[in-house]
């Protein structure tokens, strides 16, 4: 293949990816050290028309193709330039060749029939296959493939080695078995899974899933990624002050449910016999906190009760199992009622493998098998703390502490070779099924190169940044006209920081980053001035700020927070914007209202920040939040500010007032509220009595719509046929069927085309009373693009578990009485009678 695919595409204005420059004069520049670099100056070009200019340049010896300008450059190096140029660079191209071909892939693994005829034989089922291989293995041999994430081959057999540990959270992510270099340099970097979950889009989810399993295959196929990736993180956000709550999709159990089926399901493909790529359900269970109070993740004891299991906290992950099939469980760091969950057999085994028919490997979190010995102090030894893990159902060790102690484990007794023989079976059982030894047979082999990095996955991280934006206010002043608005002034922190976009540090290298600025000066001429950092009380770059806003038709404020404020190992002390920001924005506010023009304050973050004194300064003309956006977080935002997209996004989270946080404690689990514990006012908008700054599910547009009842009457249901349901069997609501469904019409009702999400909730009989939800969603459904007074119909299922509370004792139960079904804001409800 020509290595038109190595190339990074030119980003211009919105991001439309241009071809090859008409005229490229070749001149002498000076930045690179030891010699000329021939530089091709305004050069958007094909790596093969980089080494077309090569060949025809005398002095040329070697074509670089420079991927981290906008635009694109191609390099003609010299024969004194010894010294590549900083930066993220492709070589390729010597002098004289005539097409520029990548590298060839590793050999692939060709599996020794002679040693192993029924391992290698495809058509046998799995569990034949991998026991051939397993009782064949030495126990030092057992020992090396679950003892830690980076296993080594065992050369006599032709078993190659293999790194377990992959990222791919909103894209393929740099990690330890991924590498992003020729000829796979980029990935499709989508917004953070906070962001995309605002754009409550079913068919998003599993596409962006799709994107990120086909890519993975293609870095597999070539080399540079193993099989096995560690996401999606599906752990209920009880608290707004966690720091990785920018990972998951919400606090909303149904949504973080259908986010991982959804995902999952795109990661790992259709085909019945193999996987395109191994996800990972994270992290198994009850784990949202990371260092806070003195407490860190690693000796946590989450006291979780058996309403909250059974109502909230396991409800994601039997939906990645038994709703997806994932092939791969993350214990957690913590403990969970006085259990590390990485020891717990009853989570692991009795209710993962054995009640909701688990069928894959399971692996630690990196480090967690160690904690078990210190600081759970859960084993006598840290021999049995380490057989602990694996009698309890894990795997494998991310780490060493395994490969450290599970031979004086076997020699002590505390675990049998039978236990190290199913932890291996399930490890080697999933790279059968991802086809790591089977060449052609695997129908994924194909995936290459030119299938990854392509327009279509490009589009579709663009749609999802759009989606996922939310509109919080707006005094009438949004969508800006560039007929009128020439001149913007783009001020903040977030504008031109396209690593913050990405979110956490768990992300590839995508094409290009579109950043605010990059995507607003495509519609107006631009000032740009940072202003002020993320948290500082340097206020020296004030003054610009505030002389740039005077002298502007619009103000853009990217203001927000980074992972210096949100991360891993770090919880937020408030839900305040850091106190810099916060002046910086009101003194610029103040300078724009002095000749009335609009300020728009745009929040990339993860969490949610208590906007009030914004929403309540005149000055402020409207609020956007848009996550962590992505590869094309800045031209959504640009395209929504200026209205060539209409904002359709709503909160996955409650947005709580700081006043919240008053003597609230991360270490409290429970979610209703409660007068003698600190959760007094309850967590999450199905608890939450108090009043929200924005409720779970809000979002303003430019448009409005209409919803009715399409035609609807009220169903009955017995209370007989949802107690046969619930007593069907022990899989959950992914083994019943839909008992009733309800359908409305929505109609674009204004004057501006636009798609939108409907929320289907629904409150039991007492809810809010007793322990009860106040309403939980039920379902979802997002329209595509209306054009107005168009009108589409959507339909909502409701199951047995839908139709069911859960008892104190955490068992679902069917109530007698009418159960209110309302939809998003509205005013717009209707009843299921349950008899």
């Amino acid at each position: 293949m020509p290595c038109l695919r190595w190339g990074t595409r030119l980003v211009l204005g919105l991001g439309f990816l241009v071809g090859a420059a008409a005229d490229c004069p070749i001149t002498p520049a000076t930045d690179c050290s030891g010699g000329d670099l021939l530089k091709v100056n305004n050069a958007s070009m094909t790596p093969s028309q980089c080494c077309e200019l090569c060949n025809a340049h005398p002095d040329c010896v070697l074509a670089v193709v420079a991927t981290d300008h906008n635009p694109v450059q191609c390099m003609l190096k010299s024969a004194q330039c010894s010294v590549q140029p900083a930066g993220n660079r492709i070589m390729c191209c010597p002098k004289d060749a005539k097409h520029c071909e990548p590298p060839p892939p590793p050999p692939r693994y060709q599996c020794r029939a002679a040693l192993l005829p029924t391992f290698c034989n495809v058509t046998l089922p799995v569990h034949e296959r991998v026991a051939e291989l397993v009782g064949k293995l030495t126990t030092a041999e057992k020992i090396a493939q679950v003892g830690s994430n980076g296993v080594p081959a065992i050369a006599r057999l032709g078993i190659p080695a293999y790194q377990w540990w992959g990222e791919a959270l909103h894209g393929v992510c740099e990690s330890p078995s991924v590498s992003f270099r020729p000829p796979t340099p980029n990935g499709t970097s989508f917004p953070e899974p906070i962001g995309t979950a605002a754009s409550f889009d079913k068919d998003l989810f599993h596409k962006a899933g799709k994107v990120v399993g086909s890519e993975a295959r293609v870095m597999m196929n070539v080399g540079n990624a193993g099989g096995t990736f560690w996401a999606p993180n599906i752990n209920i956000v009880k608290d707004p002050r966690w720091g990785r709550l920018q990972e998951t999709p919400g606090e909303d159990p149904f949504l973080t449910s259908v986010y991982a089926i959804a995902y999952v399901t795109g990661i790992q493909g259709s085909d019945p016999d193999y996987l395109q790529a191994s996800s990972c359900c994270k992290h198994f269970a009850a784990y949202s906190e990371e260092n806070w109070g003195g407490v860190t993740r690693y000796e946590f004891d989450a006291a979780v009760s058996a309403y909250e299991w059974a109502d909230t906290y396991s409800v994601p992950f039997q939906a990645c199992v038994v709703g997806a099939n994932v092939s791969g469980i993350m214990c957690s760091y913590n403990a969970m009622n006085g259990v590390p969950t990485c020891a717990d057999h009853n989570l692991l085994s009795t209710t993962a493998r054995n009640t909701w028919n688990f069928n894959g490997y399971i692996t630690g979190d990196c480090g967690a098998a160690a904690d078990v010995w210190d600081p759970h102090h859960y084993g006598k030894t840290k021999a049995e703390s380490a057989a602990d893990t694996i009698k309890a159902g894990m795997d494998v060790d991310c780490g060493n502490f395994l490969s450290q102690n599970l031979g004086i484990a076997l020699a002590s007794g505390d675990l049998t070779e039978a236990d190290l023989d199913l932890a291996v079976s399930h490890l080697f059982a999933v790279r059968v099924r991802l086809g790591l030894f089977d060449g052609a047979a695997n129908p994924y082999s194909k995936l290459n190169p030119s299938d990854i990095d392509v327009r279509a996955h490009q589009q579709l991280a663009l749609d999802a940044a759009r989606e996922g934006i939310v509109l919080l206010e707006n005094r009438d002043y949004l969508p800006l006209s560039n007929s009128t608005i020439r001149s913007v002034a783009v001020i903040g922190p977030n504008s031109d920081n396209g690593g913050t976009m990405q979110g956490v540090d768990c992300h590839g290298v995508p094409p290009y980053l579109i950043t605010p600025l990059d995507g607003i000066q495509y519609f107006a001429n631009v000032t740009h001035v940072e202003g002020c950092a993320i948290n500082s009380p340097d206020q020296s770059g004030f003054p610009a700020a505030i002389q740039a806003a005077s002298s502007s038709d619009a103000t853009v404020l990217v203001m927000g927070l980074d992972q210096s404020q949100e991360y891993e190992m770090r919880d937020r002390n408030s839900l305040l914007l850091p106190e810099t920001q916060t002046a910086l924005v009101h003194q610029v506010a103040a300078a724009a209202a002095s000749h009335s023009a609009p300020v728009i304050l745009a929040l990339m973050s993860g969490g949610v920040i208590d906007v009030s004194e914004f929403a309540q300064n005149p000055n402020v003309s409207a609020i956007l939040w848009i996550g962590y956006p992505g590869q094309s977080g800045g031209q959504a935002l640009a395209e929504i500010i200026f209205g060539a997209v209409a904002p359709s996004g709503r909160t996955p989270l409650t947005w709580y007032p700081e006043s919240y946080l008053t003597n609230l404690s991360m270490y409290d689990m429970g979610l209703r509220p409660n007068a003698s514990s600190t959760v007094k006012q309850g967590r999450t908008y199905r608890y939450f009595t108090g009043t929200p700054v924005y409720p779970f599910g809000f979002g303003l547009s430019y448009t409005t719509f209409l919803i009715t009842l399409g035609g609807t009457k009220t169903p009955v249901v017995p209370s007989a046929t949802i107690t046969e349901a619930l007593n069907a069997g022990p899989l959950g609501r992914y083994s019943t069927k839909t008992l009733v469904t309800v359908t409305v019409d929505v109609t674009n009702s204004g004057s501006m085309s636009s798609g939108t999400s409907v929320l289907a909730y629904v409150t039991a009989p007492g809810g809010g009373t007793n322990g009860l939800p106040i309403r939980s969603l039920a379902d979802f459904g997002r329209t595509a693009v209306l054009n107005p007074q168009e009108m589409v119909s959507v339909e909502f299922a409701f199951d047995a578990y839908t139709l069911s509370v859960v008892s104190n004792s955490g068992v679902h139960v069917a109530v007698k009485g009418d159960w209110v079904v309302s939809f998003s804001d509205t005013n717009l409800t209707t009843t299921i009678t349950v008899e």
